[in-house]
């Protein structure tokens, strides 16, 4: 008893102690609330005081720092503004309609000025400005209606993103409208994306990313059908290179020759923008019949041939190292950098380079840049060289003579009148006079050149269609050579226009445009009656210049199967009758 005596006094004082504590914690408690709400309530002012602050200050204070930050800033960027026309820090002035380009951002600090979106029509959008020392380049502006978009100023020198190239304004009808292009980075930065084209038109082509690091920028949207770029025909040191001008990898615009007897564009380091072109994909060895050979190495980059047609990355034969396999080719060498400035003419002949478009040539590039351009421009090549111009994407023209294979194809040949002899035939734009197998020319002539006088007629394989002809003079003659192929040179491509198809993939197709042959000669046909006079020959002959249709008559004379043969330079038409072995009758009539 005594012991849970004991126990129960214990337990009354706990209880005692625990009524004790639970009133201090609901006191404690009390004034907690109360201090909580305290500095609830004191916080609340406090936020208060200080949005009446920041509203007091924006009112008060915020021009006069405004206008102490302009004046200071204009005090800064006085001298440069004016030696240079541009701050020293801060952003380019934005183009407006009477100045459309973005100006140029600070030297320090600042992006380049946005260009000027046209609001009229034919009016190319302003371009945007360059930045300085850190900054992003300018977005071009858009075109106006029927013009096209406005280049992207560059990124900083240091740092900076190049500016997007402008939209081109919609075409309703004249030339196809083309993004702008995409500004460059420098050291570190993105390329600018190339702007939108208009309607079946290409986009701009995407600028070039840092040195040191970024990507290149994409090309603009666009859904390009075709595309005309200049075709210069140079002449000169017994050479004839059909040119046109490419720019590879963002670096300078070169003249290159259009080979249609070879394929891949084949190009000097020297000619190459170098600037964030990658690593090699491979080595290899370019020949040439000049004696000359070169080792390659191998880039995928972009080719810009002007006008929008600007391929996806490609592989590029950059040639690094000429080698000669003759003396003369040995002189070449040593002696181009001097004749290249001064009188056109260098390792390339007439050109800096050589752009094979033929599908089933043999090399030396694995691809020609041409199945590498956007949209349908993938699809061939128009060679019109009597109107000056290279057109990318399906064939233009009127339906023309189709031979199977490019440039490799067969073909029939006559030479002086005697019978059609088939041959296998190298169609080769940049094989300037051409050759021809001793056994065609069927005289013992085994080397040289072929005589001035001798008619040299090339046909189709069945021998139906007359694809071109020509007689020979003291400088354009063929050489004779002992193989059993012939290359057919430039002279075919100065008559006419031409076309390579790329299809099918890896053949190719060559379709011949005779406009010097008005109509479709050699047709047979049998003579209508005997006697001195027998049949009216009636030729249609489309003019070069406007395709217009006149009419041409000729005197079919003998009681034999005859062929007629028309031919038209620019100044009269020719009309020869044949029999199976020997011409009959030639008549001319002068145009005027």
């Amino acid at each position: 008893m005594a012991i849970a005596a004991l126990f129960g006094g214990f337990g009354r004082e706990y209880q005692a102690v625990c009524g004790q504590w639970a009133e201090f914690e609901q006191r404690f408690a009390r004034a907690l609330g109360a201090g909580a709400g305290a500095y609830a309530e004191a916080e609340a002012a406090a936020v208060g005081y200080v949005r009446d602050y920041q509203a007091i200050s924006a009112q008060v204070d915020a021009a006069p720092l405004q206008a102490v930050e302009q004046d200071l800033l204009g005090v800064i960027n006085a001298p440069t503004r004016a030696l240079l026309g541009r701050p020293l820090i801060g952003n380019g002035t934005n183009g407006t309609a009477a100045d459309p380009n973005g100006g140029a951002g600070g030297l320090l600090i600042g992006d380049g000025g946005t260009g000027y979106s046209q609001t009229t029509a034919g009016v190319a959008g302003g371009a945007g400005g360059a930045a300085g020392l850190i900054g992003n380049g300018g977005d071009g502006g858009a075109g106006g209606a029927g013009a096209n978009g406005g280049a992207g100023g560059r990124g900083g020198w240091l740092i900076g993103d190049g500016g997007h190239g402008g939209q081109a304004g919609a075409a309703a009808s004249g030339p196809a409208t083309v993004g702008g292009p995409g500004g460059r980075a420098v050291l570190i930065g993105n390329g600018g994306d190339g702007g939108a084209g208009g309607t079946n038109a290409a986009g701009g082509a995407g600028g070039l990313g840092g040195w040191l690091f970024g990507q290149n920028g994409a090309a603009g949207v666009g859904s390009p059908v075709n595309v005309t770029v200049p075709l210069d025909v140079a002449e000169g040191y017994g050479l004839t290179s059909p040119n046109v001008n490419v720019s590879v990898n963002g670096g300078p615009s070169v003249p290159v020759l259009v080979d249609t007897g070879s394929r891949g564009l084949v190009i000097p380091f020297w000619a190459v923008g170098f600037q964030n072109l990658g690593w090699p994909t491979g080595i290899g060895i370019a020949s040439y019949a000049s004696g000359l050979d070169f080792v390659t190495i191998r880039f995928n980059t972009t080719v810009d041939f002007g006008n929008g047609a600007v391929s996806a990355p490609t592989p590029v034969e950059v040639a690094v190292l000429p080698f000669p396999t003759t003396l003369n080719s040995l002189l070449i060498i040593a002696l181009s950098p001097v004749l290249q400035p001064v009188f056109g003419v260098g390792m390339f002949g007439l050109a800096h380079g050589t752009l094979g478009v033929g599908p089933n040539a043999g090399g030396p590039g694995i691809s020609s840049p041409t199945t590498a351009l956007p949209g349908q421009l993938d699809e061939g090549v128009l060679v019109n060289a009597p109107q000056g111009e290279l057109q990318f994407g399906p064939n233009s023209l009127p339906s023309g003579i189709s031979v199977p294979g490019a440039p490799i194809t067969p073909l029939l040949v006559q030479v002086n009148g005697v019978p059609l002899q088939p041959i296998t035939a190298v169609i080769d734009s940049g094989g300037v006079d051409g050759t021809i197998p001793s056994s065609v020319l069927g005289t013992g002539q085994v080397s040289g050149t072929v005589p001035a006088g001798t008619t040299i007629s090339v046909y189709t394989s069945d021998g139906s269609t007359l694809l071109y002809s020509y007689t020979t003079t003291a400088t354009n003659g063929p050489t004779v050579t002992s193989g059993t192929s012939m290359n057919t040179g430039y002279l075919p491509f100065g008559q006419q226009a031409i076309y390579i198809s790329n299809s099918p993939s890896g053949v190719g197709t060559t379709i011949f445009h005779n406009w010097h042959a008005g109509c479709r000669a050699p047709t047979r046909f049998p003579l209508m009656s005997t006697g001195r006079t027998v049949a009216i020959v009636s030729c249609a002959c489309p003019t070069r210049s406007d395709h217009r249709r006149r009419r041409c008559a000729a005197l079919a004379i003998g009681s034999v199967r005859t062929l007629c043969i028309f031919q038209r330079t620019m100044n009269y038409q020719e009309l020869r009758l044949i029999s199976p072995n020997r011409v009959l009758a030639t008549f001319h009539r002068v145009m005027k």
